[in-house]
């Protein structure tokens, strides 16, 4: 593999990522995160780390290391050093995109995958706050109780709400039990 090659293979694989990672927030408005990481980190995310080390590791000897061989550590301990810090680099990456392309994996098939259905919410807000990101931009959520198991749940919401307010709106559960709305 020239490196060529290796970066045009590593420019598709971040289009990719990106593309089914980032879906789920363009398609649906309204979303139950919380139940989302659960689900993902709980059954997921150790699979994905068991197997990426494996094939991460086969292939940086393989393939990356060859890419730098005209390279002459001054000391085996050095190389031996740089390889595990540039495996651990390459796995925490290959695991943070599968995981996050997981995670938009269950919104999305929770949402398009059959057996939705359709409640009507009208509860009231427990709590109501905001935050700005680095950009200025303000992001407000509530929390309330669903309807369903009693437990609490955060949603982000697009207007003010103050505590005591009722929260209204049509939403569905889809195949993985997480609430979403789509308008």
């Amino acid at each position: 593999m020239t490196l060529a090659n290796f970066k045009i293979w590593i420019v598709i694989y971040f289009v990719i990522c990106s593309i089914i990672g980032w879906y789920p927030f363009f398609s649906i408005k309204y979303f139950e995160t919380h139940k989302a990481l659960v689900t993902a980190t709980k059954y997921f995310l150790p699979i994905i780390t068991l197997v990426a080390i494996p094939v991460v590791t086969k292939f940086y000897f393989k393939h990356l290391k060859q890419l730098n061989a005209n390279y002459k550590f001054k000391s085996l301990i050095k190389e031996k050093w740089a390889d595990f810090t540039n495996c651990f680099l390459i796995t925490l990456v290959v695991v943070a995109t599968f995981f996050a392309m997981t995670f938009s994996t269950i919104i999305t098939t929770n949402a398009y995958t059959g057996g939705s259905v359709s409640i009507l919410l009208h509860e009231n807000v427990q709590d109501y706050y905001t935050s700005t990101d680095k950009y200025g931009k303000t992001r407000r959520y509530i929390k309330f109780l669903n309807p369903l198991d009693k437990k609490v749940i955060t949603l982000e919401v697009y207007r003010q709400y103050n505590v005591g307010d009722t929260f209204e709106k049509e939403m569905k559960i889809g195949r993985w039990g997480i609430l979403y709305s789509q308008d």
